[in-house]
């Protein structure tokens, strides 16, 4: 089947993201995992709010997995769900590679940029596919980064087939993807952003139970808002995420303050010996 415009058009741009990575830090496989993790982690790398989206959505992912087990008891070991847990960390991994300046945009992007903002979706894949080639991953290891390759590349698939990169539908999504696809969009509702306030918990499960069948998998939306105790934690970890979020960036202030005043001592020192 031929492929669309946008898949013409995302491949090409993993393929430039791809080469930049290697220019950017050599051949050897750990130096280009390392060096792309820390770009990752790094909010004015990868976007101001990647990093802390990445931490509470893999809480959030820990949450869903044991409401998943809840419901059907055994269809994760205790091992699977710590390599479920440590790969959704990875699934915006493909924003590395899209411009800072789109994605800490206040307002709603243009068409142009949000095609842009669809390509973490297959730089995320291109990226993870390269670690994988890696012949000296254990079995561990291999299998994370197979989970995380599936969320990075599948997270904004639909049931309906109406999401991106592919207009994957239904059964055609990996199970880890429909996963993240809940968990991605609760985090990102009632998180504080540039362009938004964060909404109340009420409010973005009802979004998201009106997305069932539609935007997300029908029974995982109900697994994971069923039952009270989930639903409990569930806001803690998202409260949590608010405050760890607000201390960071006090930190960071603090700190660019200590820089600044740094400086002026520094320059004033030099005028008096002057």
């Amino acid at each position: 089947m031929a492929k669309s415009i946008l898949e013409l058009y995302v491949d090409r741009k993993a393929d430039r993201y791809a080469d930049r990575v290697n220019e950017e830090f050599g051949k050897t496989p750990n130096d280009i995992v390392q060096s792309t993790l820390n770009k990752y982690a790094d909010p004015s790398k990868s976007g101001s709010d990647t990093p802390s989206h990445a931490k509470v959505t893999s809480r959030l992912m820990a949450v869903m997995v044991d409401a998943v087990n809840m419901k059907h008891p055994n269809t994760f070991t205790e091992k699977q769900k710590q390599s479920i847990v440590i790969a959704s960390m990875l699934h915006d991994i493909g924003k590395t590679g899209v411009p800072v300046s789109i994605l800490d945009k206040p307002g709603r992007p243009t068409p142009d940029e949000f095609d842009h903002i669809k390509t973490h979706t297959i730089i995320g894949n291109r990226i993870i596919g390269n670690w994988l080639r890696n012949e000296n991953l254990d079995e561990n290891q291999r299998q994370i980064l197979i989970y995380a390759q599936e969320m990075a590349c599948y997270h904004h698939e639909r049931p309906d087939g109406n999401g991106y990169p592919l207009g994957l539908s239904c059964d055609e999504i990996p199970y880890s993807a429909k996963m993240m696809a809940v968990v991605d969009v609760m985090e990102a509702l009632t998180a504080q952003r540039a362009y938004k306030d964060p909404m109340p918990f009420e409010k973005a499960e009802s979004i998201i139970r009106e997305g069932a069948g539609k935007q997300f998998d029908a029974e995982l939306v109900e697994i994971f808002f069923s039952d009270e105790k989930t639903r409990s934690e569930i806001n803690r970890i998202i409260e949590d995420g608010r405050v760890e979020k607000m201390n960071m960036q006090i930190a960071e202030n603090e700190e660019l303050n200590t820089d600044n005043h740094s400086n002026e001592i520094t320059n004033f020192n030099i005028g008096e010996e002057r």
